[in-house]
């Protein structure tokens, strides 16, 4: 996998856990960027701002989330759980292995 594809996975994973942590231009501008596909010069015709404004609210979101995540570990926690799921996908029935992994998933 491509690491910017990575990465934006990764943030959005974290945005997932986390927006509610973030400022409303904050939140804004993730979603058009990373969940919309919106450039910034979309984004700031959108919001009536600069190119540079919605660049510094979509630095600044990604940096609150990953300052959050280095903190809390949600994300790594869930990962690991994940992780460890799968070691034991052969040693359990698959409606069950599904459903713990969704619980994981939507769990947080």
């Amino acid at each position: 996998m491509n690491d910017d594809l990575k990465v934006r996975e990764r943030l959005i994973s974290l945005f997932q856990l986390y927006q509610n942590l973030l400022s409303d231009a904050q939140k804004e501008a993730f979603r058009w960027h990373y969940l919309y596909d919106l450039s910034y010069s979309e984004m700031a015709d959108e919001n009536h701002t600069s190119r540079a404004a919605q660049s510094d609210a979509l630095f600044k979101a990604s940096q609150k989330l990953e300052d959050i995540e280095a903190k809390l570990g949600f994300y790594a926690y869930r990962c690991r759980l994940l992780k460890l799921l799968e070691n034991q996908k052969k040693n359990i029935e698959p409606s069950i292995y599904q459903k713990l992994e969704e619980g994981i998933k939507d769990g947080f």
